[in-house]
């Protein structure tokens, strides 16, 4: 039997932030859509991260990479001016940059799969990492589906996943919150 890994949130201490990984790739959009929706819900700031590593087969996209983010962000923040939204660009890893930045995170959320993804994985090898090594809660996020354009979010570490526009019920809310530790 396995061993769920979360980190309880001391009663007098404010929420951490939602933190959401950016790198341009199809589901790179609904994560941050779906990111953007849970900041608002529990009022607290969005933490955007961007990491500069290169993608297989890709060598020296780093400024490229940078300048997208600047100009998704601030889309973003033009979108949304009720969101506080804090950029983190870091160099290296993605699966560093996001453990680091969701160290003190009330959610991660990221796309499925990223850049160098391929395409008949369901998950890649930056979301895996989250959900095996995160502190605190998970949301992999699946772009919509070509024929029904419906997003489906999965929270694949409680195993509880639902599509947008329907409403969780009570027995996967509870079973959710019990494998998170709340």
């Amino acid at each position: 039997m396995g061993t769920l890994r979360y980190a309880r949130q001391l009663a007098n201490r404010a929420p951490g932030p939602v933190v959401v990984a950016v790198d341009q790739s199809p589901a790179s959009r609904p994560a941050i859509e779906f990111a953007v929706r849970e900041t608002r819900l529990h009022r607290v700031p969005l933490v955007a991260v961007c990491a500069l590593a290169d993608a297989p087969g890709v060598l020296g996209g780093a400024r490229e990479m940078e300048a997208a983010f600047n100009r998704e962000m601030a889309l973003l923040e033009n979108d949304h001016p009720d969101v506080t939204v804090l950029r983190q660009v870091a160099q290296g890893s993605p699966r560093t940059a996001l453990l680091a930045a969701a160290s003190e995170a009330q959610l991660l959320v990221a796309g499925c799969r990223g850049r160098g993804g391929i395409s008949r994985m369901s998950l890649g090898s930056v979301a895996q990492a989250m959900l095996h090594y995160s502190r605190c809660p998970v949301a992999i996020i699946h772009p919509p589906a070509e024929a029904s354009g419906v997003m489906t979010s999965v929270n694949v570490k409680t195993g509880v996943g639902w599509q947008s526009g329907e409403v969780p019920n009570e027995r996967e809310l509870r079973l959710a919150g019990e494998s998170v530790g709340c």
